[in-house]
């Protein structure tokens, strides 16, 4: 590994700062955020973590298993200290840090600067997708950490480089359900100590991955993790109803494309200059972003270093070796300069308090940073909470952690984001039926009984939105920014319509 200068670190941060921020990146577009901060101000005002859903009227007798309570309650002492603002400021810090970080891990294992400047933009642009302030966005860090220190140790095959990661497991199992995902890691690096009949490597692995399991019991609901990590994994209506965990479209989903393009172009699963753990990741990590679009972030940075490592081999290799070489050497030479090293510190602060700071943040983007005002149901959930605080409305699904941290439990959703993590298999595929069906017919007037339905809060943006106005088993009764609510036609004639 070779020693480089601390310059480029505030450039790269600098530059991805401003990319994610001005260039809109949808940090508070995502309505799970709502009700992970719902929890985190649930769990924080009880002072213990709720067995059972407090907010719902559908999941009856499920166990909720908040996989990131000790993230939520993160959030919610974040939004207490700062606001809106902290939450965006610091979630733009750490995607951009996480860049970042896999840049100067891939300078340092002997990738050339000008590899790293050309993929930087492609792994800005998949990282731009899911810069939402949720608690994935700790996955990402502890993920990269396990890289991180997982190659150290390739190197020194020293123990000691591996013994925080059971520590990490620790707080890594009880702020996100990605913690398997460190298993994978563990796996892939077990796989390569293996095939290379590395017999300390093996030894310390195995140590490592049997602590690293001890330690994913030390959470509030034992062994049962596994349980709730595996039923937000399989669930069938995620997959079908939740844009993040459907299958990238090829050219629609063009950041993506583009990274997958430059894999084809340049990655190797045969170049043997680079780590075979790292071969393997790459087809293992192509694999999981193709399935869903969740799993972009983790492809885009752990696919860094190989991608540069392999660009700048063909860069070395090519015509234009000589002077990629000359050029790089100029570039270190510059950075290792006082004045550089200055400008570099204060452009990354700089941009480090544009995002922090409501002045002139606020100002320079679309709107003031919060939950986006066209998909934040405000006057809606203040109207039914008004007019109809006993009757049970049937919700969208894009609506309902909105509606969680509106209500604050005093009403009852329908659904919300935490689908199949929380709601029984009935629940989600009556949720199915009812939308596609539009609320008519034999199927939707089951559901109705079933579940006691009084009323509708659809969102104007639906794409059957239009069809609700003329469905004659239920009458408009306000026309909000965000949805639209609806009564049952009886009760309207009972006169409940006020």
């Amino acid at each position: 590994m070779q020693r480089l200068p601390g310059a480029h670190i505030g450039f790269l941060l600098f530059v991805s700062i401003l990319v994610l921020s001005i260039g809109g990146a949808p940090v508070l577009g995502d309505p799970d955020t709502a009700w992970h901060l719902a929890a985190g101000n649930l769990i924080r005002s009880t002072s213990e973590l709720p067995s059972c859903d407090p907010w719902s009227f559908t999941a009856g007798g499920e166990r909720w298993y908040n996989l990131s309570w000790l993230a939520d309650i993160c959030l919610s002492l974040l939004y207490s200290i700062g606001g809106f603002g902290a939450l965006y400021g610091v979630t733009i810090i750490v995607f951009a840090a996480s860049l970042v970080l896999m840049s100067r891990h891939a300078l340092l294992r002997g990738a050339g600067i000008l590899s790293i400047f050309m993929l930087l933009l492609p792994c800005l642009f998949v990282l731009y997708v899911e810069t939402f302030a949720r608690p994935n966005l700790f996955s990402l860090w502890f993920a990269l950490a396990f890289y991180c220190l997982f190659t150290r140790h390739r190197t020194s095959k020293n123990l000691d480089d591996l013994l925080p990661l059971p520590f990490i497991m620790a707080f890594w199992v009880n702020l996100h359900g990605g913690f398997l995902f460190g298993f994978l890691l563990l796996g892939v690096f077990l796989l390569e100590a293996l095939l290379q009949k590395d017999r300390a490597r093996l030894r310390h692995i195995g140590i490592t991955f049997a602590l690293c399991l001890v330690a994913t019991f030390f959470n509030p609901y034992g062994v049962e993790i596994y349980y709730g990590a595996l039923k937000t994994l399989s669930g069938a209506f995620d997959r079908t109803y939740i844009l993040e965990w459907q299958p990238i479209k090829v050219i629609d989903d063009w950041p993506m494309s583009l990274l997958l393009l430059l894999a084809l172009c340049v990655g190797n699963t045969s170049d043997t200059r680079i780590a075979l753990a790292d071969r393997i990741l790459f087809v293992l990590l192509l694999m999981l972003a193709l399935s869903g679009i969740r799993y972009t972030p983790f492809a885009a940075l752990l696919l860094l270093p190989a991608l540069s490592l392999r660009l700048s081999s063909l860069l070395y290799e090519s015509r234009w070796g000589t002077r990629v070489r000359a050029l790089e050497m100029q570039i270190y030479d510059d950075m290792h300069k006082t004045d550089i090293r200055v400008l570099s510190a204060v452009f990354a602060v700089a941009a480090c308090l544009f995002v922090l700071l409501p002045e002139p943040r606020d100002h320079v983007l679309k709107e003031p940073a919060g939950f986006p005002a066209k998909t934040f149901p405000v006057a809606e959930a203040q109207y039914v909470l008004q007019h109809y605080p006993t009757l049970r409305f049937f919700n969208h699904y894009n609506i309902g952690g909105y509606l969680d941290y509106l209500w604050h439990g005093k009403m009852k959703v329908f659904i919300d984001g935490r689908a199949s993590s929380l709601f029984g298999e009935e629940v989600l595929l009556d949720y199915a039926d009812f939308i596609n069906s539009r609320g008519f017919g034999g199927k939707a007037e089951r559901i109705i009984s079933q579940y006691s339905l009084d009323g509708l809060i659809i969102p104007n943006t639906d794409k059957d939105a239009g069809y609700w106005q003329w469905n004659p088993d239920w009458h408009k009764v306000y026309q909000g920014p965000v949805a639209t609510v609806y009564l049952r036609k009886d009760l309207v004639e009972k006169g409940l319509n006020q």
